[in-house]
Formats: structure tokens, sequence, C-alpha cells
């Protein structure tokens, strides 16, 4: 999120009356100043049953961020992960509810 995309309350008294919510919502995984890793379908419900994503070809650029964000292949954040160098993966610390 950037100042540039701040509305006013006008703005925002306007937009719920309209009922256009939704359609200003940042997605989380937007909002978030983390690397993004994207997972397949069975790797997301692996994290899910809080298992750890190996380091495998995405997981080594990201290595020096120490934290990412665990995306489904639609773009939609589904974990936050933290390096754990003992296993040489991305350990889930918050995972949402799917």
């Amino acid at each position: 999120c950037r100042i540039e995309q701040a509305i006013t309350l006008d703005q925002l008294t306007r937009i719920v009356q309209d009922g256009q919510v939704l359609a200003h919502l940042q997605p989380m995984a937007e909002t978030l100043d983390l690397p993004m890793i994207t997972l397949t379908d069975a790797e997301l419900i692996s994290i899910r049953h809080g298992r750890a994503h190996p380091c495998a070809d995405q997981g080594e650029a990201h290595l020096s961020h120490q934290t990412v964000s665990l995306c489904d292949q639609q773009g939609r954040l589904q974990a936050v992960a933290s390096y754990d160098s003992g296993r040489a993966a991305f350990a889930p610390r918050v995972v949402l509810a799917s």
C-alpha cells in the first residue's frame, strides 16, 4: 500500500454506501512487504498441517529475507513462513484458514 492509494473518509463513506467495499480492498499478499512463494495445492495442504516447505528452486532466492508469504496459484495469501536453516525449509508461522 502506498500513500497515493489512500482515500478520504468522504470517499470511504460513498464506497460503503454504494456497496463497493470489496472492489477497493487490496489483496493481503500485496500489502505485506515480503517475498512471495507460490505453492501447489498439495504443498498448501502440507503447510496447513504445519509441515515445513523445502527450499528447492524458489526458496533459495528468498533466503536473505528469512520471512516469506506463501500463496496459492491465484496469488492469495495462505501462510507466512520463516526460514529454518536447520531443516533448509520455510516453516509456517501463521496459516490462514482456507
